[in-house]
């Protein structure tokens, strides 16, 4: 959950949190977005050059390992 917000992911026909999703396909990285979600949990104050950039190297990870599972299934 991003700010209040679920992160929606297209899954066959339908629709799926991205939680949910990772929870099913890949339970080790559950732990890698729950990280992310409280990392975006920050006041205004914490905004630094450093966070920004951890937050957008964790983001970046996240969706190109998201990208490989999601290639693996539509592989099989």
């Amino acid at each position: 959950m991003l700010h209040g917000k679920h992160v929606m992911v297209r899954v066959g026909g339908g629709w799926d949190t991205l939680k949910g999703f990772l929870m099913k396909y890949d339970p080790d990285r559950v732990l890698q977005f729950t990280t992310l979600d409280q990392s975006m949990s920050v006041t205004r104050s914490d905004l630094t050059p450093d966070w920004v950039i951890n937050v957008l190297t964790l983001l970046i990870s996240t969706v190109n390992h998201l990208f490989t599972v999601c290639q693996c299934i539509l592989s099989s």
